[in-house]
């Protein structure tokens, strides 16, 4: 359960942008060419970047760092609640969220903290980064959470001191 929440998160915040140019999402060459034939799911895809990990630019590695950090927070505040109410959840950040919202009254004191702001985080994405969104990430569907902390997490040196704390792990 640990690896499965945990690898579904970070290949969200990885890979579920949709930019207008190949450098705004991170790692984007290296799922392309070491990991497009790695069936998404169970960390697979995670664990295939991690194997190349010397191979990886600069910017990936980084990426993978910060959105693994990102996801294993929130695993591990989430986990008892996690396991207790959202086993059969497919695997999506998306499904995730919706299945701790369903269950927001009961979610534990570590939990729902992290549940709200992991749920706030797509409005305070768009107000404190206002400027920054469409210009580096203008095709990345605005309720895409993952998408656009892939998308600014890449280019995390040109953001604003605002849009950076907003999207900061």
């Amino acid at each position: 359960m640990r690896t499965t929440i945990g690898s579904l998160l970070v290949l969200a915040l990885l890979a579920s942008a949709r930019p207008a140019a190949a450098a705004d999402i991170p790692c984007e060459r290296e799922l392309a060419s070491f990991c497009s034939d790695v069936k998404p799911g169970d960390g697979r895809v995670v664990s295939c970047l991690r194997g190349r990990w010397p191979e990886l630019s600069t910017s990936c590695r980084e990426a993978l760092d910060r959105t693994s950090n990102k996801a294993l927070r929130f695993f591990g505040d989430c986990m008892l609640d996690l396991a207790r109410f959202c086993k059969t959840t497919p695997n999506r950040h998306d499904a995730v969220l919706a299945c701790l919202g369903e269950h927001a009254a009961e979610l534990d004191a570590t939990c729902k903290p992290a549940f709200l702001k992991a749920k706030a985080w797509p409005d305070r994405v768009k107000a404190s980064c206002a400027k920054e969104v469409p210009l580096y990430c203008g095709s990345v569907a605005g309720d895409d959470a993952p998408g656009l902390t892939a998308c600014l997490a890449a280019r995390s040196k040109e953001l604003s001191p605002g849009c950076a704390a907003a999207v900061a792990p």
